[in-house]
């Protein structure tokens, strides 16, 4: 079933809400149950977008969906995680800021730089990235209820 050909009457009682979420509200399917269609074929939820009018609800939808099917397999990967985990994290982030700062500052203070030394740059710059942008996701999903702190309301 491709999503041109794809309406609400062909998918009963579609609630996108419930149909993503990761905790079912009135009764609705929970996720991880296959749903069918009336000839009893399995349905992808993901293809159950409901009918827009305008590309932009289309795409709002769209974004809608990864959103919800993001939660999901977040919360399927990472229940919850330890506020010492998290202090680890944090710390190896400022490490790797610290080492990526202290090799840009001795590189400006040679006269000339090798091919090396801009490679080996580059990698801790990266890292600090890599480590710095997941910490800020981290706290992102903490705040939106994404991922639970064990021990912590």
């Amino acid at each position: 079933m491709s999503l041109t050909n794809l309406t609400l009457d062909s998918v009963p009682s579609f609630l996108p809400k419930t149909l993503f979420s990761s905790k079912s509200k009135n009764g609705e399917l929970p996720v991880g149950v296959p749903l069918e269609d009336e000839e009893n074929r399995l349905i992808n939820p993901v293809e159950t977008l409901p009918d827009v009018t305008s590309a932009g609800a289309f795409a709002d939808e769209i974004e809608r969906a990864m959103r919800q099917e993001s939660f999901r397999q977040v919360s399927d990967a990472v229940l919850t995680v330890k506020a010492s985990e998290v202090h680890a994290l944090v710390r190896e982030a400022a490490k790797a800021k610290g080492r990526y700062l202290a090799a840009l500052i001795e590189m400006s203070r040679k006269a000339q730089s090798n091919h090396a030394a801009q490679v080996e740059l580059r990698k801790l710059r990266l890292h600090c990235e890599e480590l710095t942008l997941g910490v800020e996701k981290l706290r992102q999903m903490i705040l939106d209820r994404e991922i639970d702190i064990d021990g912590i309301a």
